[in-house]
């Protein structure tokens, strides 16, 4: 059914083997929380509830790429 497969939102971002980040993944190493899609963005949410948008997190950041 289609519920085994959810439909995920590509970030437009690979991890640093290359391989492309979508919504719902979980960035180890970084954040123990999936990536969501929220008020137009994609963010992670860091203990006690602070949110970091993903692109602006990774800003120079060499585990993560912008996929252009």
């Amino acid at each position: 059914t289609q519920d085994k497969y959810p439909v995920q939102q590509y970030t437009g971002m690979t991890d640093s083997k290359g391989v492309e980040i979508y919504e719902g993944d979980i960035l180890k190493g970084c954040f123990d929380t999936p990536i969501e899609f929220e008020e137009g963005k994609f963010v992670v949410k860091a203990k006690g509830a602070r949110v970091y948008d993903l692109c602006e997190f990774f800003e120079g950041n060499q585990k993560a790429s912008r996929n252009d």
